[in-house]
């Protein structure tokens, strides 16, 4: 069949234009310094939530200095989220359907701690504690209080190719906006600000393993303009949730 031993692979390297107000509209000043995680599933009609291929999920990240900007993966070196889209592979049996491709989507989530990541009490709290103990508290007040940022929905047949060896444009990365959430004016940005954005890249193999080297190559390009020279990439591979 057209996805039989075929996986899809998505890397997130990193998102900018973090909004520095709320959902409903009140500027908070440090919102955008709030830890960011990244969800990725795939949806369909007939499992809506993604739960049949299951949810990954990078771990709870601070963002930049400046706090508009948030890399993700270990030490920002991009995050990778394989899904198998056959039986063959290890895919759930919903892939078996006919119409899987033309009615699957990829599902792409920014997540936002509403703890401020210069929380003074966590702070005082950090002083005496163990570091453990200290990040096990944090990460359960990020998940507490985590609410969905903004999403994206990518048909899961504009990645995949027809044929294998036949190489799509948008295996190449780039930057891809993501659509706020609970936001009047989803498109309203700070003026010279970049939109809300997730660089990715989106490919299925084998159909592009005869790019991976191009793809390899942007993916270091990338880190090294964001980084102003890190060496060669090492992806960190996304968890489940």
């Amino acid at each position: 069949g057209k996805l039989e031993h075929r996986r899809l692979e998505v890397v997130v390297l990193c998102a900018r234009g973090l909004p520095l107000t709320d959902t409903t509209g009140f500027n908070l000043g440090n919102l955008g310094e709030g830890r960011r995680k990244v969800q990725l599933t795939l949806v369909s009609p007939r499992d809506p939530e993604g739960e049949a291929f299951g949810a990954k999920v990078s771990p709870w990240t601070e963002p930049a200095a400046a706090g508009r900007g948030v890399r993700f993966g270990r030490n920002g070196l991009g995050l990778l989220c394989s899904f198998p889209l056959d039986s063959t592979n290890g895919a759930p049996s919903i892939s078996a359907d006919p119409r899987f491709a033309e009615n699957t989507r990829l599902r792409v989530r920014l997540f936002t701690s509403l703890v401020p990541s210069q929380n003074s009490a966590l702070k005082a709290v950090a002083g005496f504690l163990p570091t453990a103990f200290t990040s096990g508290v944090i990460h359960e007040l990020d998940e507490a209080t985590a609410q969905v940022e903004a999403e994206m929905m990518i048909p899961l047949a504009n990645i995949i190719s027809g044929r294998v060896g036949f190489a799509a444009d948008r295996a190449l990365g780039g930057w891809v906006p993501l659509r706020l959430l609970g936001v009047d004016d989803p498109t309203a940005t700070f003026e010279d600000e970049p939109p809300l954005s997730l660089w990715m890249q989106m490919y299925v193999l084998p159909d592009h393993e005869l790019m991976r080297p191009t793809i390899q190559a942007q993916l270091d390009a990338e880190i090294r303009k964001i980084t102003g020279g890190a060496s060669k990439a090492k992806v960190a591979e996304a968890t489940g949730p």
